[in-house]
């Protein structure tokens, strides 16, 4: 039975590693401005956003029928939880998993959070850039704008 939570965790680690590739692509294209990837590399953190919470109401579901366990229970439920109820043999791989998991997310918070100043320095820097250009009192090549 622990297996298969263990594969529950493992699918959603995978999903993790991909947020995080997405992130750091989402981050050079900030960077360089490529609206065109940026709208593409948003499709896509939307559909592993989507399929991080079918994976994470599967493994929920598991741990509901098989500890016989409310739903409220299960998704409060840690890791070290479960680890004190089975021999070391079999938590030294589910402690490796959470350690991972715990490292992934934290990673991809840091992403996310450089993606966020990045996102807010441009919307900035382009309303900086409309605002002079509309204030009427600008010349370009003694053109008034």
């Amino acid at each position: 039975m622990l297996a298969k939570l263990f594969n529950f965790l493992q699918f959603e680690q995978q999903l993790l590693q991909e947020m995080i590739r997405l992130a750091e692509r989402q981050k050079v294209a900030l960077v360089k401005f490529n609206i065109k990837e940026l709208e593409e590399i948003t499709s896509f953190q939307e559909e592993l956003a989507k399929s991080l919470r079918q994976a994470e109401e599967q493994r929920i579901a598991y741990l509901m029928s098989w500890l016989n366990i409310s739903r409220t229970e299960a998704i409060k439920l840690k890791l070290s939880t479960i680890e004190k109820q089975f021999p070391n043999e079999d938590t030294k791989e589910l402690r490796k998993l959470k350690r991972n998991l715990a490292k992934l997310v934290n990673i991809l918070q840091d992403l996310n959070l450089t993606n966020r100043v990045l996102a807010n320095r441009a919307k900035s820097s382009v309303s900086n850039i409309l605002a002079v250009l509309s204030n009427g009192n600008n010349f370009v090549c003694n053109v008034q704008i």
